[in-house]
């Protein structure tokens, strides 16, 4: 695997920047100062980017842990609010489908 594989769609980040790259997304991780970058939730998001680029892991995974941690990159991806929408995430609807697959099991 390699740190140059792409996010099916980049992370949108205030000021027009956007993070399309596992490597994006590293070097925004090691850039926040080091009291953030201790937080339980950005840990995840590093641990899930450093599975995916050297591991074999899945690159959704990194994404949505990204999401997860940056509440600008978030607030970002949530097209639907702009169209008039709900304003739901992608993390959202991703893990929607299992919710509702445990919620009718029989």
């Amino acid at each position: 695997m390699s740190w140059s594989l792409e996010f099916e769609e980049p992370i949108a980040l205030p000021k027009g920047k956007a993070l399309r790259t596992l490597r994006d997304a590293g070097e925004h991780v090691a850039a926040l100062p080091k009291k953030e970058a201790a937080l339980p939730h950005w840990q995840l998001a590093a641990q899930c980017l450093l599975s995916a680029a050297e591991h074999g892991g899945i690159v959704m995974m990194a994404r949505i842990a990204m999401l997860r941690a940056d509440p600008r990159a978030r607030a970002a991806g949530r097209s639907a609010t702009a169209q008039g929408g709900k304003g739901i995430s992608r993390c959202e609807l991703i893990s929607a489908p299992h919710r509702d697959a445990t919620r009718h099991k029989a």
